[in-house]
């Protein structure tokens, strides 16, 4: 699961570095969705096959599926200098990458009890 935060942490960072100082290495056709990132990877093979019925990780799929779908939105207005929206979408980038990693942290804990780690 640390892998997970780290890898989604970078990303946000590429983001906030993208709008900031205008590094343009973000492209839009290049962004990944939440089934082709490596969460999503493992959440749509292994993850569902061994939590699939857990609460906590059901919990995962719909703010990372919206994190992903913001991020694309959040380059595309940057893209079209709508600077309104893009100071929008980048606060609510960090508000789900915030809750993906709170969803993570119950996920880890609740395979603990459990006595399997996620393997992620």
């Amino acid at each position: 699961m640390e892998s997970a935060r780290q890898n989604h942490e970078i990303f946000v960072r590429r983001l906030q570095n993208e709008i900031t100082e205008g590094s343009h290495q973000v492209r839009l056709e290049d962004l990944k969705d939440h089934h082709t990132c490596s969460l999503g990877h493992w959440y749509d093979s292994f993850g569902m096959k061994n939590f699939g019925a857990l609460p906590e990780f059901v919990a995962l799929s719909e703010p990372h599926r919206e994190f992903h779908q913001t991020a694309k939105d959040l380059i595309s207005a940057y893209s079209g200098g709508d600077q309104a929206t893009t100071e929008k979408l980048l606060e609510r980038v960090l508000a789900l990458r915030d809750v993906i990693f709170q969803n993570l942290d119950a996920l880890s804990a609740a395979t603990q009890k459990s006595h399997q780690g996620p393997n992620l």
